[in-house]
């Protein structure tokens, strides 16, 4: 008995730290991203909200660009922007014109 409540014990704090490990989704604002973006800092936004209109528009991305499930709020521009490596967008929602 004492070996089955083990295990319970164990999946039980197992599951809790997996949940307690899954960020939850973070807010960013248009012109933070573009200043990390200009800067050429890692693009990794997977999971975010990004408020406010972000505009890329003419940049020359080196590396990847990550927005996987990424819900932008407002309008993105991309005219005449060149991604240079991968760009992610798997799951991202655009509620505006993009």
């Amino acid at each position: 008995m004492n070996r089955i409540l083990g295990r319970i014990l164990v999946i039980s704090i197992f599951i809790i730290g997996l949940s307690v490990g899954a960020p939850d989704d973070r807010v960013v604002s248009a012109s933070e991203v573009e200043t990390i973006i200009r800067a050429g800092e890692p693009a990794e936004f997977d999971d975010c909200t990004i408020v406010g209109d972000l505009n890329l528009s003419g940049l020359k991305l080196e590396g990847p660009v990550r927005f996987n499930h990424t819900n932008f709020q407002n309008s993105v521009n991309f005219n005449h922007t060149i991604f240079n490596d991968t760009a992610y967008f798997n799951g991202s929602v655009f509620n505006h014109t993009a």
